[in-house]
């Protein structure tokens, strides 16, 4: 390819870029503002052939590049067109939430709406949490009047000793016809364990996932007593509770504190054959498959 072929190229491409019809470029700027991810990186793109064509136009008009190869550039990652498409079907009205949003706010993209601020005065959605095993939410559901309109997914990467590393969270709005649309990372937190703050987020993790654990635990051993003494009040059933929960009080603060088996050997070691008078529903039974109290607790604390 010669010099000039190339040169001839190089502005071909460059100047396609430059000469988007006019409502495009609008849509283009608008959604750059508003940081939508597609317009972004239709953005980062056309930096990049920038600097490729200045820099090369420097080095062909001085004799110094022969050959180049458009792999360098690659191909536009977007289309004016998709990003259109994009837009259209990312507003407001395609979404169950648009009744529901502040007339005061007036952008119509759904990434930009939360929930939390832009929603009318007299409208608060009923979150539903979902939990892993261990403690750590997968994902929440918002309802409005019983319906569902939004989920927030959670993802964690940990290290071998369950320390995390990474949380994301990505939120998604429920459209018209039910489906989910498209997923909006709302926080990408990276830990680094050497920094003391992080180190400090990281631990607090853990304390408080360990914390929703025992507080699950002791509203399931709760209802399990409700269900096998129904002539009984729930400040009874609690009562029954008590004399164990008082006793197993320094273990369970140390599981909760910092993570020590002391707590789960503790139950390992019980007895279901000779419990004392206030431990009786140990060996209550939960299931047709003959776990016990015990063993459901045991296993809860197993992370």
């Amino acid at each position: 390819m010669s010099k000039i072929s190339l040169l001839i190229d190089l502005k071909n491409c460059y100047n396609e870029i430059n000469h988007i019809p006019s409502d495009y470029q609008i849509i283009l700027n608008q959604e750059i503002e508003n940081r939508n991810p597609k317009a972004l990186t239709i953005r980062d793109w056309y930096n990049n052939l920038t600097a490729v064509y200045n820099r090369l136009k420097g080095e062909i008009e001085n004799d110094e590049i022969t050959y180049f190869s458009f792999d360098e550039i690659s191909d536009i990652p977007h289309t004016m067109l998709e990003l259109y498409t994009d837009v259209e079907n990312n507003k407001i009205s395609n979404y169950k939430i648009s009744p529901y949003v502040d007339v005061n706010f007036t952008d119509d993209r759904i990434h930009l709406v939360d929930f939390k601020r832009h929603l009318q005065a007299d409208v608060a959605l009923v979150k539903k949490n979902h939990r892993e095993a261990n403690g750590r939410p997968t994902y929440n559901e918002y309802f409005y009047n019983d319906e569902l309109m939004a989920k927030i997914t959670f993802t964690f990467i940990s290290n071998e000793n369950n320390l995390l590393t990474q949380r994301s969270e990505t939120l998604q709005y429920v459209k018209n016809d039910d489906s989910f649309g498209t997923e909006i990372v709302i926080k990408n937190k990276f830990y680094n364990l050497s920094d003391p703050s992080d180190a400090a987020l990281v631990t607090q993790e853990r304390i408080c996932a360990r914390t929703y654990i025992v507080d699950a635990l002791n509203i399931f051993i709760l209802g399990v007593l409700m269900n096998y003494h129904p002539d009984k009040t729930q400040n009874d059933v609690i009562e029954m509770m008590l004399m164990y929960w008082e006793e197993c009080e320094i273990s369970r603060k140390r599981f909760i504190d910092l993570g020590l088996p002391s707590w789960k050997n503790e139950i390992e070691a019980i007895d279901i054959n000779d419990l004392p008078a206030d431990c009786t529903w140990f060996a209550y039974v939960i299931n047709g498959e003959g776990t016990t109290v015990k063993d459901y607790a045991y296993n809860t604390l197993n992370y």
